[in-house]
């Protein structure tokens, strides 16, 4: 019973599912995303696609970066940057720390989370 006026509140703003098929993700957006290609560095050096959406309403912004590690053994094993992450299981450790990665200067204070990389810069 808790969620329903949390619920309504979200009907009366107009918020709808975006759904994702692709990316494989749901999400509640007060409007239809725009959707941006981005490459993402990972912490040891390996380079993944992704995608931002984000949906923008005056002083209001909201977004979900979504990065496809499908491929990550292969791009690890192609990288040409070497890092301390050349051992063959590393792609695993990578993946799995990913977020970890990618919120630590936010969980420390000593900034906010790391962002992605537009492709088209």
């Amino acid at each position: 019973m808790r969620l329903l006026p949390f619920a309504l509140i979200l009907l009366a703003q107009g918020w709808t599912l975006y759904a994702n098929l692709e990316d494989r993700f749901s999400v509640n957006f007060p409007g239809e995303p725009e959707v941006r290609e981005i490459i993402w560095p990972s912490e040891y050096g390996a380079v993944f696609p992704g995608r931002v959406y984000r949906y923008e309403d005056g002083p209001s912004r909201y977004s979900v970066t979504v990065i496809d590690y499908t491929e990550s053994e292969r791009i690890h094993a192609e990288r040409t940057n070497k890092t301390e992450a050349d051992f063959p299981t590393y792609w695993q450790i990578d993946v799995l720390a990913s977020v970890a990665y990618a919120a630590w200067p936010a969980v420390t204070g000593s900034g906010t989370a790391r962002t992605a990389v537009s492709s088209d810069t």
